[in-house]
């Protein structure tokens, strides 16, 4: 026979149940300073600290950034002889061995007031051109045709060009009267063959 259990009776299960789950809520830990560090997990508060850095031992990201900007960035220069003035401490000055067959370049940097040389080793230079004092590369390719262009513009020269202004051009940019119509010309549209004839036969009739 299936045991019959009553309303009473589980209520007071239930009661009991809640009572012994209250009893082990209340042995749970709450807090991470009721356990058992076991696995040697840092604390806030350590006390060995042989491996570890104090802030005032490090270095802030501006810091750092500070000190890699710091630092001299190089350049080098290909050049016939080494300059005597001008001279830059943080440029690889690359001077022709006599060589050049070969593309070889004796390095030189200029140190404590003097010259050092690096070694010699051998360049491959010939899409580069060499620089010279006073002049400089631009990112505009000049071609042959624009220089036969340029060249057969005669010195004093006049720009002229066309104007919206009707009887105008342009000289050197500045607008110039060139022609004025005479006061006495009659202006507007013209009429057409047809517009003649109507106006005729309007005023002297149609011919027969």
């Amino acid at each position: 026979m299936a045991k019959v259990t009553t309303f009473s009776q589980l209520q007071a299960l239930a009661t009991r149940t809640k009572q012994e789950l209250d009893a082990a809520k209340a042995t749970i830990p709450s807090k991470t300073s009721d356990l058992t560090n076991d696995s040697g997990f840092i604390t806030k508060a350590v006390s060995d600290l042989t491996n570890y850095y104090t802030k005032t031992n490090t270095y802030t990201k501006t810091e750092i950034d500070n000190k890699i900007s710091a630092i001299p960035k190089f350049n080098i220069a290909v050049v016939s002889a080494l300059p005597t003035s001008n001279i830059s401490t943080t440029t690889i000055y690359l001077v022709t061995s006599g060589e050049e067959s070969q593309n070889l370049y004796d390095e030189y940097i200029y140190v404590d007031s003097k010259w050092e040389k690096l070694g010699t080793q051998t360049v491959d230079l010939s899409g580069y051109v060499q620089k010279e004092a006073g002049k400089g590369l631009s990112s505009n390719d000049y071609t042959t045709a624009e220089k036969n262009k340029l060249a057969g513009i005669q010195t004093g020269a006049t720009k002229v060009e066309a104007s919206s202004t009707n009887g105008h051009i342009k000289i050197n940019g500045t607008d110039t009267t060139v022609y004025t119509l005479p006061s006495d010309v009659l202006q507007g549209s013209v009429a057409t063959d047809a517009e003649v004839t109507t106006m005729l036969n309007t005023v002297f009739g149609a011919s027969n």
